[in-house]
């Protein structure tokens, strides 16, 4: 099986030229060539049977019991991923890539996003700009002292796959729009677990995203980071990360939000 899934995640021939906020193709500049420095290919990946409902409410009692009660993330499935080994094995050999990134939905929605991470994935330049694209449920605003950034912005380009482990930078279908506060303190600890054990290990991890959506909400609720190595079982995970920013109301309908008012 590992020696199969390896041969799974082989480069793509090919791949879509990433575009601008317009839906017009990059020129072929520098900081262009160094985002498609990954290769990846776009195709329908299998979703997680995870639902918004099958999430504890954020800062509810039933959140993971060595953090506080409003934690960031809270793992799920018993720290197990959902996967089914054999359909993401097919995915990845019929794409002939490490990547595979779902198309953006009917209401411009990125979807779950999969790879086979490993030292080939990582990239090995500078990261290029994230670029202008405004993903489903977009809606910036500041909010001094309550964002930890300058300026504080609430709204973050959220990469699925982290550049780090993958190389996307602008991918349109790798982008959503999450709170300053999931993308920093929710994802980026399994994030960084991730890389140090591939980093450590020379090994190989089955890594799988998905965007939790409402119905037909327009800004994700939260996103399921699924992850298991290929070669032992040194790295499992699946947890659920809120995307809230504590302070400030959300309508996750259409992504608008303002100061959250105590009492109401």
């Amino acid at each position: 099986m590992i020696a199969v899934l390896l041969a799974g995640c082989s480069g793509c021939p090919g791949r879509p030229a990433e575009t601008t906020a317009e839906g017009t193709a990059l020129p072929e500049t520098e900081s262009a060539s160094e985002s498609l420095s990954a290769e990846y290919c776009v195709r329908e990946v299998p979703a997680p049977p995870f639902t918004v409902q099958d999430a504890p409410p954020y800062g509810s009692s039933n959140a993971d019991q060595d953090r506080p009660e409003a934690a960031p993330f809270v793992s799920v499935h018993e720290d197990r991923p959902f996967f089914d080994t054999a359909v993401l094995q097919e995915v990845l050999d019929n794409a002939g890539t490490r990547i595979v990134l779902s198309p953006l939905d009917g209401f411009g929605r990125a979807g779950t996003a999969l790879m086979c991470a490993g030292p080939e994935t990582l990239p090995k330049g500078e990261r290029g700009p994230t670029g202008l694209f405004r993903p489903s449920g977009w809606h910036q605003q500041q909010y001094p002292g309550l964002v930890d950034s300058t300026p504080p912005y609430l709204m973050n380009r959220a990469h699925l796959l982290m550049w780090a482990l993958s190389g996307l930078t602008s991918v349109n279908e790798n982008l959503i729009a999450g709170t300053r506060y999931m993308n920093t303190e929710g994802m980026l600890e399994t994030e960084l677990t991730v890389l140090r054990y591939i980093e450590d290990s020379g090994h190989h991890v089955l890594y799988r995203v998905t965007p939790v959506y409402d119905g037909d909400d327009l800004l994700a609720s939260g996103v399921l980071i699924e992850a298991q190595s290929v070669e032992d079982s040194d790295c499992i995970h699946c947890v659920y990360v809120y995307n809230v920013q504590p302070g400030v109301e959300i309508d996750y309908r259409t992504g608008e939000n303002r100061l959250a008012i105590e009492g109401e």
